[in-house]
């Protein structure tokens, strides 16, 4: 999925670093939009990449360089990395070229789900207005995504790949991410909740949002037990589906429990 050794924190702090970089260009201090357009200008670049030839390699090619001596398709990719680094190239290539999909997403999802659709720049007020125009603007940013996305797998026939990371799963990651934002405003809205006035957070939320790292472990070793107690690939889709209610529920309830246990341990230093 990332390659051999390569871990996705690699990819998470490479992001940061990357974003950090771009945000403090002083082009992109005048020009707010310009980020988003320079990662997506890479991200082009990188899918014309991918659909030369590059696509092929991340996902065929051997992991080492000396096994790919006299491959045609080696030498129509024209990368010349040698020894050592080529070998932790080829290992690691989805996790290294994963880089460039995964900070386009981060920036586009700052300028166009941020500050285009959801922040308010212009007041700390959040007027009635204003909460219905984030509902306009997180509707048609959905539909344009998706839109997108249909154009670029079925008229351009570029499948979306998660180990490339290319263009088609950009877009597919954003276009979800758009429409969970629009559902979520959607349930403030049947609730008429006022957000000016504050409210509470679902349980389980606050509970995700005090707990991120320990729920994240506990997921990823609940991952390795079902990855190990089952040939995922050969279950029907009611079992499926009920494996991923399961998992769902034990992790849920257990960062639940972590939360009370923090409440617990907080109460009782208030009486030591």
């Amino acid at each position: 999925e990332y390659g051999v050794r390569w871990n996705f924190f690699l990819t998470l702090a490479a992001v940061a670093v990357l974003v950090k970089c771009i945000r403090r260009r002083a082009l992109f201090r005048r020009w707010p939009g310009g980020p988003s357009v320079a990662v997506l200008i890479l991200l082009v670049a990188y899918q014309a990449a991918l659909s030369a030839g590059l696509q092929f390699y991340v996902e065929s090619e051997p992991r080492t360089c000396s096994a790919r001596v006299g491959s045609d398709r080696w030498e129509k990719i024209n990368i010349d990395i040698k020894g050592v680094l080529c070998d932790i190239f080829a290992s690691d290539r989805e996790g290294i070229l994963g880089i460039i999909g995964y900070t386009a997403i981060h920036v586009i999802s700052e300028d166009v789900l941020g500050r285009f659709c959801i922040w308010n720049r212009g007041s700390s007020h959040v007027s009635p207005f204003y909460v219905k125009s984030v509902g306009g603007r997180l509707l048609i940013t959905s539909v344009v995504l998706w839109l997108a996305l249909i154009v670029l797998v079925r008229q351009f026939g570029i499948s979306v790949s998660r180990r490339s990371t290319n263009l088609s799963f950009v877009v597919w990651v954003l276009a979800h991410n758009a429409t969970f934002l629009l559902v979520l405003w959607l349930c403030l809205a049947v609730l008429k909740i006022n957000i000016d006035k504050g409210f509470t957070a679902f349980p389980l939320f606050q509970a995700l949002n005090k707990n991120v790292l320990p729920t994240f472990l506990i997921a990823n070793i609940l991952t390795g037990v079902v990855n190990l107690s089952m040939n995922t690939l050969e279950v029907d889709d009611f079992p499926a589906i009920l494996i991923i209610l399961l998992y769902l529920s034990i992790v849920s309830l257990l960062a639940l429990v972590l939360v009370r246990k923090d409440f617990i341990n907080s109460e009782v230093k208030k009486f030591s």
